[in-house]
């Protein structure tokens, strides 16, 4: 989302973007997944326009679920980070 602020002729551009990712983990794979959770953070963390990320970790016994949420400065960048080879070669190596 664009728009002109009416003060000046400076074009401000859109806000930030999120996206919440959720993994269902087995309670005999999460220490793989944990390792895993490392590379694909580092690789996260230096892509373009993060702004912060945050992991929700399963409650061993009550859920099985990870929730990942981060906030990009823009959309182009959001989607820069989904469509990435780099996240595209975790993910395969994750679901493999």
């Amino acid at each position: 989302m664009s728009f002109m602020n009416q003060d000046t002729p400076e074009q401000i551009t859109e806000h930030g973007a999120s996206v919440v990712i959720t993994h269902r983990v087995s309670e005999a794979s999460r220490a793989q997944y944990e390792q895993w959770l490392k590379v694909i953070g580092s690789l996260c963390k230096a892509s373009k326009g993060l702004l912060d990320h945050h992991i929700i970790r399963p409650i061993p016994g009550l859920s099985d679920t990870y929730s990942i949420f981060m906030r990009y400065d823009t959309e182009h960048h959001l989607k820069q980070w989904m469509e990435s080879e780099d996240r595209k070669h975790l993910l395969a190596e994750v679901q493999g």
